[in-house]
């Protein structure tokens, strides 16, 4: 018979302590930029739209955004601060509040030495850091303050076990709408547990989802509705 694992507490259960934050932070090359301000109603708010724009967190709960608000501490960097080196794994999950941070690759390597190539820009109202947080791998690029800088930061880990919460989650609920669905009753437990970690929740805007190409993705439908237009003989109006 199948048993699922005990549940463990969710980061939405827990007390995050102001401790354990000033140790993580205390790690990384941030700690003397560190000051302590108080958030602000309109800094909340800057925060929540930043982080409700990172693709990787867009189908987080207002709970977990919270919690990466509440470990977000402030920091102000000097024009021309180094946040992070070619080849160095990142440290926080960032958010622009004024100023901006410049993403750039060294062409010291392409025959160009003392010469960089901008690839990007964050500026205010803007979050950074998320995707090096969940691949887990070093930059390839270096990331500078080009101007005065205020940022709020919060531990890599802090962000990582959000999403980590966020995914199990997603994937129990993945899992009970399998369960009630008939399409699925031939599987096995263990092929449901299988399928439901691999499922991928996406959001589409009314309108056209696709058109045109070969689909190559199993879709089901959770919310909303879809209608699907064909057109007879691959011509003509859809219908």
């Amino acid at each position: 018979a199948f048993a699922p694992p005990p549940r463990r507490p969710t980061l939405r259960q827990r007390t995050l302590r102001s401790s354990t934050l000033s140790q993580c932070i205390a790690e990384t090359r941030f700690a003397p930029q560190r000051v302590s301000r108080e958030k602000n109603k309109e800094v909340r708010k800057m925060m929540r739209k930043a982080i409700s724009e990172v693709h990787a967190c867009t189908r987080l709960e207002e709970a977990d955004i919270s919690v990466i608000i509440e470990a977000l501490q402030c920091f102000e960097l000097e024009a021309g601060f180094v946040l992070q080196q070619q080849g160095e794994a990142t440290e926080l999950f960032m958010v622009v509040e004024h100023g901006a941070l410049e993403v750039s690759i060294d062409l010291e390597e392409h025959a160009e030495p003392g010469n960089s190539a901008q690839l990007s820009r964050f500026a205010a109202g803007s979050a950074w850091g998320a995707e090096s947080l969940l691949y887990g791998c070093p930059r390839t690029t270096v990331v500078t303050a080009p101007e005065d800088t205020i940022m709020w930061g919060a531990p890599g880990r802090t962000f990582q076990e959000v999403l980590r919460e966020r995914a199990r989650a997603n994937c129990a609920e993945h899992r009970k709408f399998m369960v009630s669905n008939s399409l699925f009753m031939g599987l096995e437990p263990r092929q449901m547990d299988l399928l439901s970690q691999v499922m991928i929740e996406e959001v589409y805007p009314s309108g056209v989802v696709v058109k045109g190409d070969d689909q190559q993705t199993f879709y089901c439908v959770r919310s909303g509705a879809l209608r699907v237009l064909e057109s007879p003989n691959g011509r003509g109006a859809p219908q």
